[in-house]
């Protein structure tokens, strides 16, 4: 009698574990978009997404209206997850044209977007629309780096997570 308790246990146990991976892979991804600053100097972050459509008679919208961006004090963007509390770093917003502006402090991670195309995405013929991020441009005392279109998202390369989608991240150096 106790083999069949033990036998039903170890079915339970592996009924329990099917179910969990199947609640796993039907959630939606939560994949985080970071431009890392490995430079000794900060750095002025441009980025913009596409308006999104509008019922008519209302101006475009734009996800940076619920998109704010964070900055945070590691390059590490896995550490992240353990920062409790982000610096709200000071941007300018141009609505009209969906455009964040922010000065990335020099060996620090800024946190500007959310489930955007990265590089797992590419060639663009496998994705039915245009990528949602599509312009990055970064000013620095050494140059500009200006980056649009299907271009952004070849160069915003994804990290997988062991625990979590894990990242897309573009990385200054």
């Amino acid at each position: 009698m106790s083999d069949l308790g033990d036998y039903g246990r170890k079915v339970m146990r592996r009924v329990n574990l099917g179910l969990a991976l199947l609640a796993l892979m039907g959630c939606q991804k939560d994949q985080p978009v970071y431009v890392v600053n490995y430079r000794a100097y900060p750095v002025q972050l441009t980025y913009r997404a596409a308006l999104g459509p509008s019922p008519q008679g209302q101006p475009p919208s734009c996800e940076w209206e619920w998109q704010k961006p964070g900055i945070f004090p590691t390059v590490d963007t896995e550490a992240i997850a353990r920062y409790s509390a982000h610096q709200a770093p000071q941007f300018a917003y141009d609505p009209g044209h969906c455009e964040i502006r922010i000065t990335l402090p020099a060996m620090s991670s800024a946190y500007i977007a959310l489930n955007e195309l990265c590089s797992s995405h590419w060639p663009p013929e496998t994705i039915a629309g245009p990528p949602g991020l599509n312009y990055i441009r970064i000013d620095s005392n050494s140059g500009s780096i200006e980056l649009s279109g299907w271009e952004v998202t070849r160069v915003l390369i994804e990290r997988r997570g062991w625990f979590s989608d894990g990242d897309c991240r573009y990385e200054i150096r």
